[in-house]
């Protein structure tokens, strides 16, 4: 059997890969805007001047939202709704949404930003603590359910060693082909099964850290919710 030399090539391996590296893209956002936000909270507490310190916080992010937003702000555009475009995390998304209407108050009336960036500081740490803590009680749910899923195609290698060659079976002989197509069914429905499992626990253990209060009140924006 001949499988193609660029395993991207495989639909659902290439589905796969682009899952995996939108997760990771999304973990990293957040972590550089936690400690993008930490810097801004401390040069405002410093009594710096709000756009001054935005922009002195921005020049020390390397990412491409950091980069836009830098341009944005200098340019006098609005750089909490760049960061909200670039971005791919929904949680930086909501974040800047709420931000914009303390960053507009700030300007308009002199109020400090500090109290709601002290705020969605304290969100965002934790935020970060809920989901290490659902990711060391899934690790060994996870690592049974991938363990269960691989446990399958350990057979053909196996077969080859005792001289069975159950993969010239399975790709050569009608029975092979439906006997295969069965086994790649199942397996793709209990890691279905248990992706939704994880993801409903995921999702109600975090909902309990997700709401967020606005540190500044503002009209029609009372309560956000980040998830």
């Amino acid at each position: 059997m001949n499988f193609p030399g660029n395993f991207e090539q495989i639909p659902l391996l290439r589905w796969l890969l682009r899952r995996h590296i939108n997760m990771r893209i999304r973990a990293l956002e957040i972590t550089q805007f936690v400690q993008f936000i930490d810097i801004l909270h401390v040069r405002c507490l410093s009594a710096a001047e709000p756009e001054a310190a935005l922009r002195a916080a921005l020049a020390g992010v390397s990412a491409l939202w950091g980069r836009e937003a830098l341009v944005a702000a200098q340019s006098g555009a609005n750089p909490w709704l760049t960061i909200s475009a670039v971005t791919h995390a929904d949680a930086v998304q909501e974040s800047c949404l709420i931000l914009d209407v303390g960053w507009r108050s700030s300007l308009h009336n002199g109020a400090s930003l500090a109290p709601m960036l002290s705020h969605v500081r304290m969100l965002f740490r934790d935020r970060l603590e809920t989901d290490a803590l659902i990711r060391e009680e899934t690790a060994s749910l996870i690592m049974s359910a991938r363990l269960l899923t691989g446990l399958p195609l350990l057979s053909i290698p196996l077969g080859a060693l005792i001289g069975a060659n159950p993969l010239q079976w399975l790709v050569s002989s009608p029975l092979g082909c439906v006997v295969l197509f069965i086994g790649v069914a199942l397996n793709v429905a209990s890691w279905l099964v248990t992706r939704r499992i994880l993801r409903r626990a995921t999702r109600r253990d975090a909902q309990g850290e997700s709401v967020a209060t606005c540190a500044a009140p503002c009209d029609g924006c009372s309560r956000h919710r980040i998830t």
